[in-house]
């Protein structure tokens, strides 16, 4: 590996290990293919999407994402279930679900649409931690309708929602924001490798311009 590359590994990497924040995001599910791009079908987040696991009492199977038209689960209905687009998030079997930063880290969750299906009202209990303590706790009731759920959450490492009952939840538009992932141990290997190389030859191009 060449200086240059080095120099530049490590300044992305550097940045990165004080706390690399992308932009607020909407996470809308719309850009999830289907198995065979059959449009009736539907998926599970991939692995890392949006640089998040998804989680919760079914493991990598608590998030389920569909289209519109997906029509087995709804009983042969077609409805608009998603909030915006043509996707939406709803909870396999009425299971809990987690959110947590892919790989370890924090983030800020702002506020997500939410409804329930079929109409009945369900209770429903959004916790946020830190470092294995929770540190805040937001309660409030679905109905068959979405509904914005203004969380504000910030810096905080995982988020979960139960609901009272086993119910489906559908979700949808989930706005984060400040996500700050650890780095990987790969990544620290290369940095400190890398920064004393550096210091190195900066010191030895001074030493040459001094003689």
């Amino acid at each position: 590996m060449n200086l240059n590359r080095i120099k530049l590994s490590i300044f992305f990497l550097a940045n990165f290990a004080i706390g690399s924040s992308q932009a607020a995001l909407v996470i809308n599910f719309d850009d999830v293919s289907f198995p065979g791009g059959n449009p009736t079908a539907s998926s599970i987040p991939p692995e890392g999407y949006q640089g998040f696991y998804w989680g919760g009492g079914y493991g990598a199977r608590s998030w389920i994402i569909s289209p519109n038209d997906a029509t087995g689960w709804y009983e042969g209905t077609k409805q608009p279930y998603s909030h915006s687009g043509n996707n939406f998030a709803w909870s396999n079997g009425g299971t809990d679900l987690e959110l947590t930063v892919h790989g370890g880290g924090t983030f800020d969750l702002t506020s997500f649409w939410i409804r329930n299906w079929p109409s009945d009202n369900v209770n429903v209990t959004a916790h946020a931690y830190l470092n294995g303590s929770e540190v805040s706790t937001l309660t409030f009731s679905t109905s068959d309708s979405y509904s914005q759920i203004t969380s504000n959450f910030a810096h905080i490492d995982r988020f979960t929602i139960s609901p009272q009952i086993a119910s489906n939840l559908l979700i949808d538009d989930i706005s984060v924001a400040n996500v700050s992932a650890v780095p990987e141990p790969e990544e620290w290997a290369m940095m400190i490798v890398g920064i004393p190389l550096v210091g190195w030859q900066i010191r030895r191009k001074q030493g040459r311009k001094a003689q």
